[in-house]
């Protein structure tokens, strides 16, 4: 029985860029068999489809704004609790280990 043969797959960027500029050479750096490069830079480009942030209207782009700086302020408030909570608890983040049992509860 012969061995299959392994495809490699390669970020889409590095693809996308060999075949806008041209040039073999930016992926033979970084692994890519130059027949391979070669063919990127030949063969017409496929449409890619993303999603822009700069597509966005800037009202969308406002409201996520105003969503993240909620959580944010949400998040920093539960980092603040844990770090009183720990201090009042007196833990600290010191690599000892608890034998007593009771101390543990």
């Amino acid at each position: 029985m012969e061995a299959q043969r392994l495809r490699r797959r390669y970020d889409h960027r590095l693809q996308r860029l060999v075949h806008d500029t041209g040039d073999v050479q930016l992926a033979v750096r970084h692994g890519v068999p130059r027949s391979t490069a070669r063919d990127w830079s030949l063969l017409p480009g496929t449409d890619l489809v993303t999603l822009d942030v700069t597509a966005m209207s800037e009202f969308a782009l406002q409201r996520e704004v105003l969503e993240l700086r909620a959580r944010n302020a949400k998040l920093i408030a539960v980092l603040r609790l844990v770090v009183v909570l720990l201090n009042v608890c007196n833990v600290t983040l010191a690599h000892r280990r608890i034998v007593d049992g009771e101390k543990k509860r």
